[in-house]
């Protein structure tokens, strides 16, 4: 629902590999720290969980 709405998805790696996770990723993109830290200071707005 997320996604159809447009809303970019971000997906920690580390956290991804850690919990064994990587595999079942099916939206969003799977990117690292310094990718993320670059999107959460170019947004308009952060959601975070």
């Amino acid at each position: 629902m997320l996604e159809a709405a447009r809303v970019e998805l971000i997906i920690c790696q580390t956290c991804l590999e850690y919990f064994g996770l990587l595999e079942q990723v099916s939206v969003g993109k799977v990117q690292g720290m310094p990718d993320i830290i670059a999107a959460m200071q170019s947004a308009e707005k952060v959601i975070s969980l």
